[in-house]
């Protein structure tokens, strides 16, 4: 929520429906952010380095995580009012992560030779 600017990798990978759907996602999560669809990670740095946009009392004052959360969900009366409904990422927009813990770390070559295979 309080990054400045945010790079969209890979749009070359993905339709332009897919792009603009993520899009939406993060202005939801961010409006304010300028975002960069960007191809291989190439960008100027003059889009990123020293941009001058972060604003401390802004960034103190945003909710916007916790307006993306709230959902308008009717009362005993009919009324429609927005209540704090937690929905997860995974849930809401299909974003997840894992965490894989083992004794043994893992073997460098084998995890690149297969990382090359996928």
């Amino acid at each position: 929520e309080f990054a400045n600017v945010i790079l969209l990798n890979k749009t070359d990978l993905v339709s332009e429906e897919d792009q603009a759907a993520t899009i939406k996602v993060i202005k939801t999560l961010n409006s304010m952010a300028k975002i960069i669809p960007t191809q291989y990670g190439k960008v100027d740095l003059k889009e990123i380095l020293n941009t001058g946009l972060f604003d401390m009392v802004k960034a103190s004052e945003s909710a916007g995580w916790l307006q993306s959360i709230k959902k308008p969900e009717s009362d005993a009366n009919g009324s429609n009012k927005k209540v704090s409904v937690v929905v997860s990422e995974a849930d809401e927009y299909g974003v997840g992560s894992f965490v894989y813990r083992s004794r043994t770390p893992f073997h460098a070559r084998r995890i690149f030779g297969w990382l090359d295979t996928i």
